[in-house]
């Protein structure tokens, strides 16, 4: 949700879907991964590093919001 208030035009808007969507392809691959071709244990430790992902994503996210704000105001 605080990705989504910060969401200020069309493009960052674009750039938030493709971020998402890439977080849940990556979630996906990794449980079917963790299912198919791995023991039960690391099932476990899949899951562990798991709920860390969406933290790096949006950091990442509003680290390029930050470097795209600062690039369009350096413009001016």
């Amino acid at each position: 949700m605080l990705v989504l208030a910060i969401i200020r035009d069309v493009e960052d808007a674009l750039c938030c879907i493709w971020v998402i969507l890439a977080s849940i392809l990556t979630i996906a691959l990794g449980i079917i991964y963790a299912i198919f071709y791995k023991s039960t244990s690391e099932i476990a430790w899949y899951f562990k590093i798991l709920a860390l992902d969406p933290i790096f994503i949006f950091n990442a996210y509003g680290a390029y919001l930050v470097l795209k704000r600062n690039n369009t105001t350096h413009k001016k």
